[in-house]
């Protein structure tokens, strides 16, 4: 099983697909204001449900972007962080490389199907080597806010 998850818009999703580029089942509309404190629960929901634990994961696609400060991190800094723990490879998807478009500083908001973006990442799976850490991709520079 692969474990794509998603946290480059306001409401995020993880999903479950196989190997020949299915998606399996999903769980949508992760809000963002909780997005930290409800992204492993919701992943955890997610096998449970379909009765697959941890170890069954081969590998973890995470959008890498572009997307928003803050959702792109907590998703990806949780990719990571499985991918370690349980020795499975991640891979890093850029939306815009999906449609094979340019990635720049403002690409326009992107409309891409789930299977599309597991479809890729199962091809970057074969190439990844165990233990790569994926960085993200805002898509502009980040808006740090400053107390004054």
């Amino acid at each position: 099983m692969l474990l794509l998850i998603d946290t480059s818009k306001v409401n995020s999703i993880v999903a479950l697909g196989n190997k020949q580029g299915e998606i399996i089942d999903i769980r949508k509309n992760i809000t963002k204001l909780k997005l930290s404190q409800m992204l492993l629960s919701e992943i955890s929901l997610l096998l449970r449900r379909n009765r697959v634990s941890f170890e069954d994961l081969k590998g973890i696609i995470v959008v890498q972007g572009p997307g928003g400060f803050t959702g792109l991190r907590v998703g990806i800094s949780v990719a990571n962080s499985l991918g370690y723990g349980l020795e499975t490879p991640v891979v890093g998807v850029k939306k815009c490389k999906v449609q094979n478009v340019k990635c720049k500083i403002k690409s326009p908001k992107l409309k891409i199907s789930y299977k599309s973006i597991l479809e890729k990442g199962l091809k970057e799976l074969g190439y990844v080597k165990l233990g790569k850490i994926v960085r993200p991709f805002y898509g502009e520079e980040p808006h740090v806010t400053v107390k004054e």
